[in-house]
Parts: C-alpha cells; sequence; structure tokens
C-alpha cells in the first residue's frame, strides 16, 4: 500500500495531465481504457513492460505512468470514478475521447500482445 492518500494521488495524477502534450494524453487515454476496459491484467502487465527503455533511462512520463499504475491498482471504484468526473473537468474532449474509445474497445485479447500500447510517445 502506498505512503501517499489516493486524494493526494489524484491531486498529482490531475496536475500530470495538465502538463501532458496532446501526444501524451493520447498515451494517456490508451491507459485509461485498459484500465476501465475489457482487457485482461496480462495485457495490462505486458504493457507496463513496454514502458521501459533498455538503452536509456524512462522519461518522465513513463515513470509517471508506472505510478499512476501501481495508485490506481489500489484505488476504490469511488476513487476510479473520481478520476474520470475530475479529467471530464479539466478537458471534456479528452473524455469524450475516453469514452468513445473504451465503447470500441475489443472485449477480448486475441494475439496475447500489448499491440494497443505500443509507441508510446516521451515527449
Amino acid at each position: 500500500m502506498s505512503s501517499v492518500s489516493a486524494d493526494k494521488q489524484m491531486e498529482y495524477i490531475l496536475l500530470w495531465f495538465q502538463e501532458f502534450s496532446e501526444l501524451q494524453k493520447q498515451d494517456f487515454n490508451q491507459v485509461l481504457v485498459g484500465k476501465f476496459g475489457p482487457q485482461s491484467d496480462e495485457l495490462l502487465s505486458q504493457s507496463l513492460g513496454s514502458l521501459q527503455m533498455a538503452d536509456r533511462p524512462p522519461s518522465l512520463f513513463q515513470c509517471r505512468m508506472i505510478l499512476f499504475n501501481k495508485w490506481f491498482e489500489e484505488w476504490s471504484e469511488e476513487d476510479k470514478a473520481s478520476l474520470v468526473e475530475n479529467l471530464r473537468q479539466l478537458d471534456a474532449d479528452f473524455i469524450e475521447r475516453f469514452e468513445g474509445a473504451l465503447s470500441s474497445a475489443p472485449a477480448v485479447v486475441t494475439n496475447g500482445t500489448a499491440d494497443m500500447y505500443v509507441g508510446l510517445h516521451d515527449t
């Protein structure tokens, strides 16, 4: 369990979101779809592995996504719903794209790979 409260974690994530570039927001959108969508835990674990770059240290964005993934797993359903609502207040278009992607997310991963997470941007 994290020593940082869920409320404080949420504050960090919302601050980070406001700093994200458009490309990073696209990547974060994919991460959220993976968290809220009908994806397997194996896919999410593989996506975390793809955040690591063997030839260089992870970017700030990648580090933030690693923390987000860790924290998200500890949150209650209420905390998770609160994240979406807080993001909606910050960027309604982002949540509209998220909800569209969520509704079209595949229900079953057929090839067992993390294709939707390939190419996470470091910018």
